[in-house]
Parts: structure tokens; sequence; C-alpha cells
């Protein structure tokens, strides 16, 4: 409906057509008035031009109402479009829908959510270091991550987060990385290795359940289970 609205705000059919009329019955009235001056004709057919002439400006005046309503309902109809349709405030992937088509749904009603989405435009590497390497690393560090494949390649990340637990069981602690996603080319969840420049040679492998995790998820612990 939307659709044929816009299209129907657009038409020039119409209006040419009678913008072509007006001028022809304008220059045919011109010429029998012309012609009726000098007695050549009579004063009926100068008189029939002239009707002509005012009956394609009629036409012509209707065409352009017709067009004015056309953009009214056009832009009703987006107006309509647009209180029914939903926009996510982040860009993300919808990782659950929560109502079927033909389900009510309100905005006032927050138990009953449409969809529920993942931002993964800030991805957040969850990284197991040695305790050797604790005081060796400092917030806002670039850190080069590599994805696993088949993703593969290097991208840049920021320490964010330095862990000041230890897990003695392992001889680790977690370090939280800040990696940007803006094209949401990385999905979320996938295996990776960091790379310290301050710890020159040493890699660590981050947990698979939150190597690479989308923002406003929960943090997994340094033994890799979930706070």
């Amino acid at each position: 409906a939307v659709d044929s609205a816009r299209y129907r705000a657009t038409m020039q059919g119409k209006i040419r057509t009678g913008e072509s009329r007006v001028e022809f019955s304008t220059t045919k009235y011109k010429r029998r008035e012309q012609l009726a001056s000098q007695s050549f004709i009579s004063l009926s057919d100068r008189d029939e031009a002239l009707t002509e002439k005012r009956l394609a400006e009629s036409e012509l005046l209707e065409a352009r109402d017709e067009r004015r309503l056309s953009e009214i309902e056009y832009r009703r109809l987006a107006e309509q479009l647009r209180l029914r349709t939903i926009k996510s405030p982040v860009d993300g992937v919808v990782i659950d829908r929560l109502l079927a088509a033909g389900e009510l749904a309100d905005n006032r009603d927050l138990r009953k959510p449409i969809l529920r989405l993942a931002d993964i435009g800030t991805l957040y590497v969850e990284v197991l270091m040695p305790i050797e390497a604790f005081g060796k690393l400092s917030a806002g560090q670039k850190v080069e991550v590599l994805p696993e494949a088949p993703i593969g390649g290097r991208y840049t990340a920021t320490v964010q987060v330095i862990d000041r637990v230890f897990d003695a069981a392992s001889g680790t602690f977690g370090v939280r990385l800040e990696l940007p996603n803006p094209d949401l080319k990385l999905p979320a969840g996938i295996k990776c290795k960091a790379s310290f420049p301050a710890i020159a040679g040493r890699f660590s492998t981050a947990p698979p359940s939150a190597a690479a995790r989308p923002a406003g998820k929960p943090a997994a612990a340094p033994s890799g289970k979930p706070m």
C-alpha cells in the first residue's frame, strides 16, 4: 500500500496531459479570437474555443489536486508504517524471536519482548594469562587478536580489565579485551589467540565459550565457567 501510494504521489501523466491541453486550447482560442475580431468566424466559434480552454484548465487543476491528495495519502500511510516499525537502538543480530506473526506487541509491557538481539558491534575477548604475566599489562594497551579458522585474520583490541583475583588451580588470571567490530564481520563466541607485545612470544587461548562475546552478555570467569 505504501509503495503504490508513493508511486501515485509521483505520477506526472495526467498533469503533463493537462498542461498540453491547456497550451493547445489557449493557442486555439487566441487564433479564433483574432479571426472573430476580423469577422472571419462567428462569435459562437470563438466562445466554443474559450470554453475548451476553460475546461482544459479545470482538468489540469483537477489533476494537480489529485496529485496533492496522493501525496497526503502517501504521507499518512508512511506515518502509519513508521508507527508500526520497531527499530533497534543497536546494530546486531537476532538470537531469539519471542513473538510470532499475529501476536500482540505492546511497548508498555516489557515482560513480552519481541526479539532478543546481540550487540556485536563491540566484542569482548576473555583471555587467560599465566600469573607470571601479571604486572606486565596495563589498561589501554593494544593487543593483536587472531581468530581461529575458518574466520582468521588479525585484529587490534584494547586491554579493558585486568582481573585482580588469580585462579590458583590453573595458575592464571583473566584479562578482558575490547575488540571493535563496526562492520559486524566477526561472529561472537569464536575461539581466538591474543598476542601481547609486552610479553614477547607468549600467546594465551581464550575460553571457547567466551572468546569473543557480544556486549551485554555475562563475562566468563578466569576458569572459563560463568561467573
